[in-house]
């Protein structure tokens, strides 16, 4: 009776874990998300685990906690919305950093083998539901639904899952994949990956699973050297693979050159222009797909301005220097708010600005306005530290580290994905206090309990 509930306990600990993966980038799913953390965190409190090794290299998010209560009770204006934003946002990033910690620790105790694949799989499962349902509605309409985004949003949701999952499935390949079927596995959940994204048509996804690739197969090849553990077939391997990736990044971006080639070109421009200019333009009723309307209403300089802001590319560049000006004008955040960027932008143009964006597309600028310039240097030094601790283990023993490997890819991976888009907020924050807690447990006890390093 003990062995069966003991196998219970297992299967259920199992089943939230990897139904939090899955979910985590399927729309609406919120509720379920925070039940399988509720489960994920009464196991890991009521198992006796070795916290200390954890503590010892985590100490900054016990001061970022600290700093986001002064924040609360003592920075910001208005005491009930700052409450109410850190238990929507913050609260949910450090119970998740314990839930991912506590997970990491059991299941390396647990064994559990190749659990590196089954996360690969788990974050992949939203865009195999996307490939599936693009797949019904291409054979409905008779040709390749570009820009289809299935069950999701936006095509950031199938950009993040696709990521992490390629991060996992990259480092078991290299590291862990013993026999063919587990390879070919790997290699088909890449693809699919990557053919996500590339039918989603997200430009930023697609760059951000190439460099994780790359830079996992570089980071592996410089640790195997040093071990002398280098494989030349997974190696060759993986240059295979990569040259098959940007084969299929090539295939995406011919169907519409235009938005994956001029890019540059508007960024580039939108680097001289004053960003509020646009911004805080007085809104009107002018038709902006009549050129000669704009000249009618407006000078030159603010219709080139308008027609910067009402285009992505250009967008970007002008959010994310107004995020610049205004985070230094908020200097210590706005109650922690999720929508700070809306209210700062509010605030400096004394009315609604031309254009309505939710954020500036840049995740650090984002925090900065939220939680301040301390707490978005707080954050960006834990995830920093993360990437070290990963970095430092990785090779110390014969054995390659493999959980080091992911934790070192995944935090720096996140660190440069934040420059180019808002993913340290909502369910995107979340996984990655999850994930990179998890990494960082599952490689010490990787280190110690298995191959006995100290």
């Amino acid at each position: 009776m003990t062995l069966t509930a003991a196998k219970l306990k297992d299967f259920v600990f199992y089943l939230a874990l990897l139904s939090l993966i899955m979910l985590w980038y399927i729309p609406h799913t919120i509720a379920a998300r925070y039940a399988c953390e509720a489960l994920l965190l009464i196991f890991v409190l009521s198992h006796s685990l070795n916290w200390r090794p954890i503590l010892d290299r985590s100490k900054l998010i016990f001061v970022f906690a600290i700093y986001l209560f002064i924040q609360i009770f003592f920075i910001s204006s208005d005491l009930k919305v700052a409450i109410q934003n850190f238990k929507s946002e913050w609260m949910h990033f450090i119970l998740f950093s314990l839930a991912g910690a506590g997970s990491g620790l059991l299941i390396v105790k647990k064994q559990m083998s190749n659990i590196i694949l089954y996360l690969g799989f788990a974050f992949s499962v939203p865009i195999l539901i996307h490939l599936t349902l693009l797949s019904i509605q291409g054979f409905s309409v008779g040709y390749i639904p570009w820009g289809y985004w299935g069950l999701s949003d936006t095509h950031g949701d199938l950009a993040y899952s696709s990521l992490q999952s390629v991060i996992f499935l990259s480092v078991f390949f290299l590291c862990q994949a013993k026999y063919a079927s587990d390879k070919l596995l790997c290699v088909l959940l890449l693809f699919a990956c990557v053919l996500s994204v590339v039918f989603a048509q997200s430009r930023g996804g697609l760059l951000f699973i190439v460099l994780s690739v790359l830079l996992t197969w570089i980071t592996f090849t410089f640790f195997a050297r040093s071990n002398k553990s280098l494989n030349l077939k997974n190696i060759a391997l993986a240059f295979i693979l990569l040259t098959a990736l940007a084969l299929i990044a090539a295939f995406g971006s011919h169907h519409n050159p235009e938005k994956w080639f001029e890019s540059p070109t508007r960024a580039l421009s939108a680097l001289k222009s004053d960003p509020f200019l646009g911004l805080c333009s007085t809104p009107n009723t002018i038709t902006f797909n009549d050129k000669s309307e704009i000249q009618t209403t407006l000078n030159s300089e603010q219709s080139d301005a308008r027609s910067q802001i009402i285009h992505g590319d250009s967008a970007r560049v002008i959010l994310a220097k107004a995020g610049f000006v205004l985070s230094i004008n908020y200097p210590l955040g706005i109650n922690g708010a999720r929508g700070a960027y809306q209210q700062a932008i509010i605030n400096y143009c004394g009315r609604l600005p031309f254009v309505e964006y939710s954020h500036t597309h840049n995740a650090w600028l984002d925090t900065s306005l939220a939680i301040g310039i301390p707490g978005v240097i707080l954050l960006l030094l834990i995830m920093l530290n993360y990437g070290w601790q990963g970095f430092k283990m990785i090779g110390r023993s014969k054995q390659l580290n493999p959980f080091a490997l992911a934790l070192f890819i995944s935090a720096g991976i996140w660190i440069l994905r934040g420059m180019l888009d808002s993913s340290l907020r909502d369910q995107m924050l979340e996984m990655q206090a999850f994930i990179l807690a998890f990494l960082l447990a599952s490689a010490i006890s990787y280190q110690t309990k298995l191959l006995g390093a100290k």
